[in-house]
């Protein structure tokens, strides 16, 4: 380990997307200005293609960045094999609900109309679809189709297809003239130029040291090594300076010379740069942009060179998901024993409802309404501590809705969060979505209060046109989406999240509940066309009845 002995605090040449070590140089800076550009005015597809490494999955995670939050942005990063597999990874990153059994068509209709709303909204819907070079002949057609999706002449679906140099080939055929011609904008991603490769070097070690200087400097021959063994090309760049670093280190040499990068070369057996290269080298990258002319056929090709000049980016903030246990111990309420009794027997039963339900939704996304069939079973100490163990999850995020407005105070309480502004005040039209959204001692643990809900009201609330579209913003932003709802058998609320909130989790108090008062919370789950998944215990003593092991 190396980070010691330089003075940093991370890994300054890891393989992650990490945006803080974005490093804006004139390659990458004029392709995504453009497809932003183009992306913004709905003007159609956009082609990115480059060599392995050169950063292209880096630049479809800036552009993402860049177009957050108000854009609903559709991330693919392992080419789908299937129109069926596309279509469905589609419509739950849009926040549709999707089954075993939800149908291609059915789910393409349901996207196009949700595409539409959108478009009325003034929103953009963005689908970045990475390695398209792997894409089978029919996920390109069902692509085609997508790109048909218009509306007053503007395109309701903006795709950004990104690929290695064989599917620029690959759309040369004959057969996908139809793509290319609605190809607006294409970019083939160049290697970084000698001089934008030492600054890249420089960027990366001083974002990773902090708000310290970096205890080790690359001199000027070894930045000229890493680059001639490198050929420019941004992850190769990345295993060799790490390389490098371990071996300086191990060597206790506060300076990176060329000779310690030549052997470190050696020691990866990578290619003499005094041989041929594999790489293709060059300090420019080509912009060619296709338009359609009046006769349909692709225009000639226009070529401009973009200067390279070495670029300085200000760091990006980086989210680390982390717990502030201190400030949880403080504020959490002693009921939340997924957090002050972790390794417990009841924390662990919460883990395994956690494990049963990923399972049940074959580790994809899912949302989770939690009711009752009547009150005082448990229902928001039980989606709490759902939400907790679901926190577990450090590359998940996890949202809680308080959707008990006639008595929602108690989530807000033993989270100790605020009141409002919360679900009412958002529904009324006085709060943004963001503006709603408080967070929790676990980092990438949010929930959403019930808000000041005003005396007869509630009605017309729980009720709101806008209900469907934020818990379909909610499912695209989070993996994970948990609302606590009103006991069933007596107020109807849940039922009015309908078919969006997905399935329904009913707890059941031991003792105390009776039978007749699961079965009609069941029908009425049923009847308001949301799906019922499952019971959970609470207050379990040693035995469960024979009669509920048929609805667990």
């Amino acid at each position: 380990m190396y980070l010691d002995y330089y003075n940093l605090e991370e890994h300054p040449f890891s393989l992650n997307c990490d945006e803080r070590f974005y490093y804006k140089s004139a390659v990458h800076a004029e392709t995504l200005e453009n497809i932003l550009y183009t992306v913004r005015q709905r003007q159609g597809l956009v082609l990115v293609t480059g060599e392995i490494g050169s950063g292209k999955t880096f630049m479809a995670a800036m552009l993402r960045k860049a177009l957050e939050p108000t854009t609903v942005t559709i991330p693919i990063q392992n080419p789908p094999q299937s129109p069926r597999q596309l279509v469905r990874t589609m419509a739950q990153t849009m926040g549709l609900r999707v089954t075993s059994d939800s149908e291609v068509d059915e789910l393409t209709d349901a996207k196009h109309q949700h595409a539409r709303r959108m478009y009325k909204r003034d929103r953009l819907l963005v689908m970045t679809i990475d390695e398209c070079q792997d894409l089978s002949e029919d996920t390109l057609l069902e692509i085609r189709r997508f790109a048909n999706w218009e509306e007053q002449g503007d395109h309701l679906l903006q795709m950004v297809l990104i690929g290695q140099p064989e599917l620029r080939e690959q759309l040369q055929s004959p057969q996908w003239e139809p793509i290319r011609q609605r190809v607006v904008l294409s970019y083939h991603l160049g290697n970084l130029s000698r001089t934008d490769s030492g600054a890249y070097i420089d960027h990366r070690l001083s974002v990773a040291s902090g708000e310290e200087l970096p205890g080790v400097l690359f001199s000027e021959d070894a930045k000229d090594s890493i680059f001639e063994h490198a050929g420019g090309t941004p992850r190769v760049i990345n295993v060799l300076s790490d390389n490098v670093l371990r071996l300086a280190a191990s060597l206790q040499e506060r300076t990176v010379t060329a000779e310690r990068v030549e052997q470190a070369a050696r020691e990866m057996v990578l290619a003499d740069p005094a041989g041929p290269s594999p790489l293709h080298l060059k300090d420019e990258v080509e912009l060619v942009e296709l338009a359609p002319t009046a006769e349909g056929e692709p225009a000639p090709r226009a070529h401009r060179a973009i200067p390279t000049p070495p670029k300085t980016v200000r760091p990006l903030p980086h989210r680390m998901v982390r717990v502030d246990k201190a400030k949880a111990d403080k504020t959490f309420s002693e009921l939340l024993v997924s957090h002050h009794d972790r390794g417990g027997a009841i924390a662990e039963e919460y883990r395994a409802l956690r494990t049963s339900l990923i399972a049940q939704a074959g580790g994809e996304r899912f949302c989770y309404m939690v009711t009752s069939a009547e009150p005082g079973e448990g229902k928001t100490v039980t989606t709490i501590n759902l939400g907790l163990v679901l926190a577990e999850w450090a590359d998940k995020k996890t949202i809680l809705v308080d959707f008990n407005m006639r008595n929602g105070r108690k989530m807000a309480k033993m989270l100790h969060g605020n009141i409002g502004p919360g679900m009412a005040e958002m529904l009324r039209g006085e709060a943004t979505l963001n503006e709603v959204i408080q967070p929790t001692p676990y980092d990438n643990l949010f929930f959403i209060s019930a808000g000041d809900v005003k005396p007869g009201e509630i009605g017309n609330l729980v009720s709101h046109g806008e209900l469907e579209e934020l818990v379909i913003d909610l499912r695209r932003i989070y993996d994970f989406v948990i609302f606590d709802t009103p006991a069933i058998n007596q107020i109807a609320d849940a039922g009015m999240l309908g078919l969006s909130a997905g399935e329904a989790l009913l707890v059941v108090r031991m003792y105390k509940t009776r039978r007749e008062s699961v079965e009609t919370a069941i029908r009425l789950l049923e009847a308001s066309n949301v799906k019922f998944g499952g019971v959970v215990l609470t207050d379990r003593k040693h035995f469960i009845p024979d009669w509920l092991y048929d609805m667990v």
